[in-house]
């Protein structure tokens, strides 16, 4: 082979192509400004047989496909498993991050999106670029409602002249070690001229 030379008028090559082992290689230049515009490599051949000849490439620039990603919102209750964001329209390998809302959610590499309290958050989904589509992305909303909690007085049993019994409650809907932040003050509701552990009834 002969001394490549190339008409590049638009610079859309990042260097001087090269031939080595007969594989020729060529660097595009970025920018998007590049997509549509050629240029050609003109390489001469010379032989010992036959006359010389020359191959002559055209390189055209393609723009790359655009990756529209989608993603429905997603509602949780605070304590719900984790939920994964279903993603449609990627190409690239997806990447997530929570861009706003970092105290209401966490989501792993995997796109499982973990509560952390109640509220709103976003998270911004990425589609990595790759050789034939440009980078994209798309935000989900996250809410996560509150979860119900439910408190209740625990049934007693006395005999009249007993002592009261110790008033007790059960909580329910509680998620992990979480506790409540105020007890409540449990009180037997009654008449005020009715001593409950001398008088037979049922009292709240």
């Amino acid at each position: 082979f002969g001394k490549i030379s190339t008409t590049d008028a638009d610079s859309i090559f990042d260097g001087t192509p090269s031939i080595a082992n007969s594989t020729l290689s060529a660097k595009l230049a970025n920018g998007a400004a590049k997509a549509g515009k050629k240029a050609t490599i003109t390489i001469p051949v010379s032989s010992t047989n036959y006359a010389d000849y020359t191959i002559e490439v055209t390189v055209t620039v393609l723009a790359k496909t655009a990756q529209t990603l989608s993603a429905a919102p997603i509602a949780m209750t605070y304590g719900d498993a984790a939920k994964k964001i279903e993603v449609s329209g990627a190409v690239g390998s997806l990447s997530y991050e929570v861009t706003d809302g970092m105290d209401i959610v966490s989501v792993d590499t995997n796109g499982n999106v973990t509560a952390i309290k109640s509220g709103t958050a976003t998270i911004t989904i990425t589609a990595a670029e790759t050789s034939t589509h440009a980078s994209g992305s798309t935000t989900v909303t996250v809410t996560i409602a509150k979860r119900a909690l439910t408190v209740k007085a625990d049934d007693k049993t006395a005999y009249i002249g007993d002592k009261q019994p110790e008033l007790t409650y059960t909580v329910s809907g509680l998620v992990g070690n979480d506790k409540l932040t105020t007890v409540p003050t449990l009180k037997l509701v009654h008449d005020a001229n009715v001593d409950p552990m001398k008088q037979a009834g049922t009292y709240v």
